[in-house]
């Protein structure tokens, strides 16, 4: 009886350890490579995570250099398009202001949730080229 509980509180915690050091889930931008000048557009980004639909989610986004514009910088869970889906699917308005090349960043706040909760940050960045027609 004692060896039966031990195996299981060893093979409890090398679960939890184990999902602890792993990343659970992945953000990704969707945005064109290339934009003509003056465009605005809607560019999706996925979060695939493994959320409990009480749990916040916050979406950060910025651009490095001139070329883009982020019309806005933060989303909630909210602003998903269905926000129980899996993944959480949002639309990022941007529009390509100058000529040239820009990082679009977008960081996810999101909780992890095993024995108590903590909060992760997922990133992604995309190089996209704004071209003068």
């Amino acid at each position: 009886m004692f060896a039966a509980r031990r195996v299981f509180a060893i093979a409890l915690l090398c679960l939890l350890y184990g999902a602890a050091g792993k990343p659970a889930g992945e953000l990704r931008i969707e945005a064109p490579a290339e934009l003509q000048l003056g465009a605005r557009v809607m560019v999706p980004i996925l979060l695939d995570w493994d959320l409990a639909p009480d749990l916040p989610v916050i979406v950060s986004a910025h651009a490095e250099g001139r070329a883009l514009e982020v019309v806005k910088g933060r989303l909630l869970r909210a602003d998903a398009i269905d926000p129980e889906a899996r993944p959480l699917r949002f639309e990022l308005p941007l529009a390509a202001t100058a000529p040239g090349a820009a990082v679009l960043n977008v960081s996810a706040l999101v909780y992890r949730c095993i024995v108590r909760c903590e909060a992760v940050r997922l990133e992604a960045s995309q190089q996209v080229l704004v071209r003068d027609p």
